[in-house]
């Protein structure tokens, strides 16, 4: 893997330990990592899994799609730099991250599985895109100080009903189309 990569992108590499089946930050790794250099579109299971000393992450340019726990148990998250051309997140991505607030606006975000954010407790502020068409569900559950969420109407829509009944009832969402 590395022979092919650029060397900033390598030199970043080496925080993490690699074998088939995915790309996980060792436990010491701890501060920012830029990765927005290396070419990775599609990331696997377990892309960035469990890094718990992570602070700061710039994703790579060229992500497409991230399969489940993608950044889970971040709990020291507390920036994050999204690619454009982001489209779909597994279940459980960045379940009980330490963001405070996040916004997908400027990515091509359609899909997120299964308890997208879940347990995200310092989690106050959401804004997706208007092209996000699907959620799984738990999304956005037990993220107890979150004040707002940005989302497309449909999805509002879709998901109300169920939504009144959990983990979301009476938080505030606005309206993006």
């Amino acid at each position: 893997v590395s022979a092919a990569l650029s060397d900033g992108c390598h030199a970043q590499l080496q925080s993490f330990a690699l074998d088939e089946r995915m790309l996980a930050f060792r436990d010491d790794v701890a501060g920012a990592v830029d990765l927005s250099k290396c070419p990775v579109s599609d990331a696997g299971f377990s892309f960035l899994a469990y890094p718990t000393g992570l602070t700061s992450v710039a994703l790579p340019e060229t992500l497409t799609w991230a399969d489940d726990d993608f950044l889970s148990d971040a709990y020291m998250l507390s920036e994050i730099a999204l690619p454009p051309a982001l489209t779909a997140l597994g279940d459980r991505a960045l379940v009980k991250s330490g963001l405070v607030t996040i916004d997908f606006s400027g990515t091509q975000l359609e899909t997120v599985g299964e308890q997208f954010m879940f347990s995200s407790w310092s989690l106050t502020t959401v804004t997706l895109p208007a092209t996000l068409e699907t959620v799984g569900d738990g999304f956005l559950g037990y993220c107890d100080k979150l004040q707002r969420a940005t989302l497309p109407a449909a999805v509002i829509r879709d998901n109300a009903a169920e939504w009144e009944q959990g983990s979301l009832r009476g938080k505030v969402f606005a309206i993006e189309d």
